[in-house]
């Protein structure tokens, strides 16, 4: 990656509660750089700038683009016949508590004829904003926002049910659409891979879906060998992990170890 060229590339960070994941890509959508650091605790600015301070390019402010991805459990999807922009906080108030900090933002979802609303943290946002990159337009979407864009095509080519199950460290999405209309969409917080297995097969039989007939496909921080794969197999028709999907991004050779669902926030945010 050349330094001197920052002007003309595009920096996409994904936030979540202990991990920030980095992408660099260029006006050809190849990506230069992408790191993953985990913080094993939950992230601050204080731990960002420890960070950011030793970073080659991350405190670099003259990117011709950035986009800051958000996974957390703050957000309701209400369907465009029902948003009004007047409500935003009423909308999210009945699903989880909302901090006393937060900023509110919506995000279009065309794909399913509705509105994402969700609330980040202020502190956190403004960090990014005011400090890190200042006077740049941020772009800021949700995970829920980027996975729905990516699914709802995917889904919208089949008949069966698709079931997908998008992995952090401690947090898991589980997205599912039938007859290609998404259905359930939620994202749970989970410590240990038991939890992890329980609310799969919670929401399959909510759902009155049949888990000898239900194939799960897995995104994230998974592989064929985490515990979560192993042991979700005896219960399902199919395990396996997502890989036929608009990676939108080319990556050199040299990343050829990298399995790109595991990097699925930034394949799906990159614009067209």
């Amino acid at each position: 990656m050349d330094l001197d060229a920052l002007i003309s590339y595009s920096l996409s960070l994904s936030i979540s509660a202990e991990n920030l994941k980095v992408c660099v890509y260029n006006e050809q959508r190849k990506c230069l750089a992408l790191e993953h650091y985990r913080f094993y605790e939950q992230i601050t600015p204080k731990l960002l700038q420890g960070l950011f301070e030793n970073h080659l390019f991350l405190r670099a402010n003259y990117w011709k683009n950035i986009s800051l991805h958000f996974t957390n459990q703050i957000f309701t999807i209400v369907p465009n016949a029902f948003y009004e922009e007047d409500f935003l906080i009423k909308y999210l108030k009945p699903t989880i508590q909302l901090p006393a900090q937060s900023i509110i933002y919506v995000n279009a979802l065309p794909q399913i004829q509705a509105q994402n609303i969700f609330a980040v943290s202020t502190e956190l946002y403004s960090w990014f904003a005011d400090r890190t990159y200042p006077n740049k337009s941020l772009q800021v979407t949700h995970q829920v926002t980027n996975l729905i864009k990516l699914l709802s095509p995917l889904a919208k080519s089949q008949t069966s049910d698709r079931i997908f199950a998008i992995a952090d460290s401690k947090l898991l999405a589980l997205v599912v659409f039938k007859q290609g209309e998404l259905i359930f969409c939620n994202v749970f917080s989970y410590k240990t891979p038991q939890d992890f297995i329980y609310y799969v097969l919670f929401v399959l039989q909510e759902l009155k879906i049949e888990r000898v007939q239900a194939t799960v496909e897995l995104i994230g921080e998974v592989s064929p060998k985490s515990q979560p794969f192993e042991l979700l197999k005896p219960y399902l028709k199919e395990v396996l992990c997502l890989q036929h999907f608009d990676k939108r991004i080319t990556l050199p050779f040299d990343f050829d170890s990298i399995e790109l669902y595991q990097y699925i926030d930034f394949l799906v945010s990159i614009p067209d």
